[in-house]
């Protein structure tokens, strides 16, 4: 994994709210840019896809947060 996409997954694991203000940046860019709506959708399904992944390791962590 690249260096710059592992710092970003580190982030988005450590601070969900960060990451959803991101989200929201993303998507008034694809506005502002005029993005194609493909491209839209790429976005979101990529959003989509970041987000499920960071619920499943918040679930993780309280899991083993509350067994110690």
């Amino acid at each position: 994994m690249p260096k710059t996409m592992e710092t970003t997954l580190a982030i988005m694991l450590n601070s969900p709210q960060k990451t959803m203000v991101m989200a929201s940046l993303a998507d008034s860019n694809n506005k502002k840019l005029g993005n194609t709506p493909a491209e839209i959708q790429e976005t979101k399904s990529l959003l989509t896809t970041t987000i499920r992944i960071m619920q499943r390791s918040i679930k993780a962590r309280e899991r083993i947060l509350f067994w110690h």
